[in-house]
């Protein structure tokens, strides 16, 4: 049985490399050791720009949302029924945009607090 060796020189440069891994294979430290170094460089300088992209978008969003920004005050009504609890939440669940949009310009944040004096409780939002 004869065996025919065949030379893929020139057959990209993935076999090449392979082939030179092959016959020299002190050549895989020294790659490994260059590879390894533009991979950590890679890594940091991206990283580094997406940190600062995040950044920028971050302030960017919360100056767009401060700007309009409203402190409204609700007079609780002395009987409250039972099923205002429910509408109560659905509404505040209606003012989430989508999620595209959220991710895109940022969700508005909604606070509230309850505020009680000699006037009553009110809620604040």
């Amino acid at each position: 049985m004869t065996f025919h060796s065949r030379s893929l020189t020139g057959a990209g440069p993935w076999v090449d490399l392979i082939e030179d891994l092959i016959d020299d294979p002190g050549h895989l430290a020294a790659r490994a050791s260059w590879y390894s170094l533009v991979l950590i460089v890679t890594t940091f300088t991206g990283a580094a720009v997406l940190a600062g992209v995040r950044s920028l978008l971050w302030r960017w969003r919360n100056n767009r949302l401060t700007e309009g920004a409203r402190l409204i005050e609700i007079a609780l009504p002395p009987n409250v029924e039972e099923s205002s609890a429910a509408a109560w939440w659905s509404h505040l669940a209606g003012l989430a945009s989508p999620w595209w949009k959220r991710a895109l310009y940022g969700q508005p944040h909604l606070a509230w607090e309850f505020v009680a004096d000699v006037k009553g409780l009110r809620v604040q939002i």
